[in-house]
């Protein structure tokens, strides 16, 4: 086959580099091996063409600040659909960036739905956000064939589309280097993701955490990961508010062994937020071994096993985050058996296995459209025969 596949997000994107871009990179080097696959994602400062593993990269749109990259990558990539030559097109849905492909593509089109924000994004972004909303309500009616990361999210399509609608859950999986890592604790607990205050519920953590410094002292926080300036400020503010200068490390974006070291080293991780897809962090986590505290949410509810591979509580709650966060930190028994289900539960997850059965949904999609096709042509010649 030869694959187009939309998503705004790339994983040298410095703005996000998020969770999407992981899982495009990982499934597509994979199927390179045996069909040809371009990937258009928006432009961003010293964005280059290339080939990576097989799989051709282009960037739509002006590239110098995130949002022109947003806004241009939008209307920009409709003209790649036009002129490129492909089979199927598989668009990563983001009703920030959309391209709304079944507008302009003849051939099958594939929504791969990493999140639905629904109201959250006009509380988190306002004007933009009823934008978002407006996009997303109406924008996924366009499709008729998903593949969706998490239980929750299949559930969430389904109630929205009925049964009608061509639905294929597939997760996200861990690196598997993580399975081999013989982790250790040190004295901190651990954030890694995007630092963004809203969606991963940090305002919540720092609250939280101020508690947790009283109770234990000696323990640090780390928050890892690409962070602007506008969060920045943000948690400069609510750590300076709360005295908690001494008690917190950013530790900048990390990768490759300096990822897997600050991950293995931890004593948990932990992850407040208030909406997620299938956070691949979390799967991470467990795959090093290493027990998640999350918000009761869907999408993390779908990865972290309640009193199996870590404990997961009321969202936006901090007294009950800093309860079960200093609960953890006083039983190394516990964390150690929540750990090791983790580490048995991630071994179901793997890019092998989700790269054939992604493939095996387009090659049934494509086959789909060409029987429809056949069938029509048939109709036709019959009826002016």
């Amino acid at each position: 086959m030869k694959i187009l596949h939309l998503i705004w997000d790339d994983l040298n994107n410095p703005w996000v580099g998020g969770g999407g871009a992981v899982r495009t990179y990982e499934i597509n080097r994979r199927l390179a091996q045996k069909h040809e696959i371009t990937v258009i994602t928006g432009n961003f400062p010293n964005a280059r063409s290339e080939e990576r593993e097989g799989v051709k990269y282009l960037h739509a749109g002006i590239g110098r600040t995130h949002f022109l990259s947003l806004i241009t990558y939008s209307f920009s990539v409709p003209f790649y659909i036009r002129k490129l030559d492909f089979d199927i097109v598989v668009e990563d849905f983001c009703s920030y960036s959309p391209v709304f492909a079944p507008l302009f593509s003849e051939k099958p089109v594939i929504a791969l739905v990493q999140n639905v924000f629904g109201r959250k994004a006009i509380r988190r972004h306002r004007l933009l956000g009823f934008l978002s909303y407006l996009f997303e309500e109406l924008g996924l009616h366009l499709y008729e064939h998903f593949i969706v990361i998490s239980p929750s999210m299949e559930k969430k399509l389904k109630n929205k589309f009925g049964m009608d609608s061509n639905i294929l859950f597939l997760a996200n999986a861990p690196d598997t280097t993580l399975f081999s890592l013989s982790p250790r604790e040190e004295n901190f607990i651990l954030f890694l993701g995007r630092i963004e205050v809203y969606q991963k519920g940090l305002d919540v953590l720092l609250k939280a955490f101020e508690a947790v410094t009283k109770a234990h002292p000696e323990i640090k926080l780390k928050l890892a990961g690409p962070i602007n300036k506008k969060n920045k400020k943000k948690l400069d503010s609510i750590i300076e508010r709360r005295q908690l200068g001494n008690q917190i490390e950013f530790a900048g974006v990390v990768s490759g062994k300096e990822k897997f070291d600050i991950l293995s080293h931890c004593l948990f991780v932990c992850m407040p937020s208030r909406y997620e897809g299938w956070p691949i962090v979390a799967i991470e986590a467990a795959a090093c071994r290493k027990p998640v505290i999350g918000s009761n949410i869907p999408g993390l509810k779908d990865v972290v096993k309640d009193g199996e591979t870590g404990l997961l509580v009321e969202p936006e709650n901090p007294e009950k985050l800093s309860e079960a966060v200093i609960y953890l930190i006083e039983d190394a028994t516990l964390r150690r058996t929540l750990g090791e289900n983790g580490r048995k539960w991630a071994k179901n997850f793997t890019w092998d296995k989700l790269a054939l059965l992604q493939e095996k949904f387009y090659l049934e999609v494509v086959s789909e459209y060409e029987r429809k096709n056949r069938k029509n042509s048939h109709s036709k010649h019959t009826r002016y025969r």
